[in-house]
């Protein structure tokens, strides 16, 4: 194949009544922001059906602006299916904004700016098997006001400033991850309550393996902790 360029902003607008398939990239696309994260995809579908993502690389995406901050799902019952693809050099790999529901499966995130992964008032997601490296100043999976009762399991999230960071969320299920190599904390949380480890890895992070600020009624249950500058911080907390 060859190059489309288009030498101006383009923007397509549809409208209908009735339900329209808006994309289903599981061809091998390639996707790049022209400038320095000008580009971005928002999806307001609310079927995770409707917006599939599979086998795509995504480079360059999103900034500081509202409904612009990478790949966003945004908006109430918003939902996807996003695996088997790469997301970097962006400003937020993925960010899903109050859609609950959403899949995400064995992507790839590295270099993004702010974060790899960032959950914000949404619930009953299942992360899976995702790796999330070199976030510049964030975390690599966060999740963040009133995220609850997500599934986290078996995420590489490494040499990020965070590897998982959990705000004011609860009931999240957190297993068979490795939390290694970032520069301050593997795990970090406040106000997380009934969050539950099992199996996980938590290595030679900058700071404490985890740490539980106003935290309370958390589950540690089979869990490797070691080689961190610090191990384990329970400031304010009750476990």
């Amino acid at each position: 194949g060859g190059n489309l360029t288009l030498s101006s902003a383009t923007a397509y607008y549809h409208y209908s009544t009735a339900t329209v398939l808006v994309s289903n990239l599981s061809r091998n696309a390639v996707i790049i922001s022209s400038g320095i994260r000008t580009g971005y995809i928002r999806s307001l579908i609310t079927s995770a059906t409707s917006f599939s993502i599979g086998n795509a690389e995504f480079i360059g995406l999103g900034a500081n602006l509202d409904g612009r901050y990478g790949l966003t799902i945004d908006g109430a019952l918003a939902q996807s299916s996003i695996r088997n693809s790469s997301l970097h050099d962006g400003y937020y790999g993925i960010y899903i904004n109050s859609g609950p529901g959403n899949s995400i499966f064995y992507n790839g995130f590295y270099n993004n700016t702010v974060g790899g992964i960032y959950v914000n008032n949404s619930s009953s997601n299942t992360i899976y098997g995702n790796s999330v490296f070199s976030s510049y100043s964030g975390s690599g999976l966060r999740l963040n006001n009133a995220s609850h009762n997500n599934s986290i399991g078996a995420n590489y999230l490494m040499a990020n400033q965070y590897g998982l960071y959990i705000d004011n969320s609860s009931s999240n299920t957190i297993s068979g991850n490795l939390l290694s190599f970032n520069r301050s904390h593997g795990y970090f949380s406040s106000y997380a309550n009934l969050t539950s480890f099992t199996d996980n890895s938590f290595q030679t992070n900058g700071s404490y393996g985890l740490n539980f600020t106003y935290s309370a009624n958390n589950s540690i249950n089979k869990n490797y902790i070691f080689d961190n500058d610090r191990w384990f911080d329970e400031a304010i907390s009750k476990l």
